[in-house]
């Protein structure tokens, strides 16, 4: 239901910002919150990755404290990073007249951080009911304070005042959460010196893994900001908003069965098939709808928005299979594969979108990610069916002897 949700909140986010905005301060909106996810994922070291996959095991409640608070540490370090890019990218993008709200921008931007720490709390707690609530009430909060904004001011809005309402969604929500499932994430040195050491040797990889990540999703705008103009950024920014919402459909099957991973041979036997048949609905029905879901959300003269759209709903839902896949190894903390296979797919996604976005603008930098999500699955389901067919011919031969 939450995954519903979110897709609806964000059809209606994307629609409302792009009617609410000009196309150029839409563009270096979206630019912004690429900015902020690309910091996040440098500056956080893979430890909150590292947390989650320690409170998924074995341990009491002081080890678990332990835990929390060293990531809890950590996490104000990332949202401080977080806060100096979001003010460095206005300043230096944004009408100097607004330069009140580029502070708040600035100073709220910090909230950023909290949900990815959050996600991996949740998720290793098994608590699937605040992680609907993670996926889906923070949109839903944007949207409210967007209207909101509206009533309350005339003409279009700018990039910083939407920042501002952004991140007060992602930070309410969030801090909700945690004071509802009483989460102590205080700043605590022993906490982090832990968690450091532990990280050396479990979330290094994934550290990677996931700064690659976050570069690969945003390739596309990082080529079209640089080599195309601020309203090409914006149409394919927009195709990926309405499209983002689709990896979480199938990804969700690994995120319920992730505490269940931990030592397992796999998922259990109709899991994965039902995840693909179900990709397969959802591709289909999306790329019929989106023509005419286009139309009505942005009218006409967004009708660019279509084909890229479709192709990165394509490269949406095969991404969500490969995270179902991904799951079973980051339980498995086999991080140093999931590091080899993210580089491929990075390299992979460079490689197509420079000559791609170059020569066809926001539907280049769609084909681009169709291709490093298509290999992103294969090398994932390869890997996994490899591994699965290893473990049970190695469970057969045990109870033959």
């Amino acid at each position: 239901m939450s995954l519903i949700l979110a897709l609806a909140f964000g059809l209606v986010s994307s629609s409302l910002t792009a009617q609410l905005m000009t196309v150029n301060e839409l563009g270096q909106y979206r630019f912004l919150i690429s900015s902020a996810s690309v910091v996040i994922s440098a500056t956080s070291f893979g430890m909150f990755s590292s947390a989650g996959t320690l409170l998924a095991g074995k341990g009491g409640g002081r080890f678990r404290m332990l835990v929390a608070r060293g990531a809890g540490a950590q996490a104000w370090i990332v949202a401080a990073s977080c806060s100096i890019c979001v003010g460095v990218v206005l300043y230096l993008g944004a009408d100097r007249s607004a330069e009140g709200m580029i502070v708040l921008a600035t100073l709220l931007g910090s909230a950023m951080a909290w949900p990815l720490l959050l996600q991996e709390i949740l998720r290793a707690q098994g608590q699937l009911v605040g992680l609907a609530c993670l996926n889906a009430v923070p949109t839903g909060l944007f949207i409210l304070l967007l209207l909101g904004a509206t009533r309350l001011l005339a003409g279009p809005l700018d990039a910083a005042l939407c920042a501002v309402l952004f991140f007060a969604a992602q930070g309410l929500v969030s801090w909700g959460l945690v004071s509802l499932y009483r989460i102590d994430l205080g700043a605590q040195r022993l906490g982090f010196a832990y968690l450091l050491r532990r990280n050396r040797n479990l979330g290094l990889h994934v550290y990677w893994a996931s700064l690659l990540a976050a570069l690969t999703a945003q390739t596309g705008i990082f080529v079209l900001q640089s080599v195309r103009t601020p309203s090409e950024v914006a149409v394919f920014a927009l195709a990926m908003t309405l499209t983002a919402p689709l990896t979480m459909l199938p990804s969700s099957i690994g995120t319920a069965y992730f505490s269940r991973l931990p030592g397992a041979p796999g998922f259990p036997p109709k899991v994965v098939g039902f995840g693909w048949a179900a990709s397969v609905v959802i591709a289909v029905m999306f790329c019929l709808v989106v023509p005419f879901a286009v139309d009505i959300l942005y009218g006409p003269h967004f009708a660019a928005v279509s084909i890229p759209a479709q192709l990165c709903g394509l490269a949406a839902v095969l991404h969500g299979m490969g995270d179902v896949y991904n799951r079973y190894y980051l339980a498995n903390r086999e991080t140093r594969l999931l590091l080899r296979v993210v580089t491929i797919v990075f390299v992979t996604a460079v490689v197509a979108s420079l000559p791609a976005g170059f020569l066809f603008g926001p539907t280049g930098a769609a084909l681009a990610r169709l291709a490093s999500s298509g290999v992103y699955v294969i090398i994932m389901g390869y890997y996994y069916h490899v591994t699965r067919r290893r473990k049970k011919n190695k469970g057969t031969t045990h109870v033959e002897g």
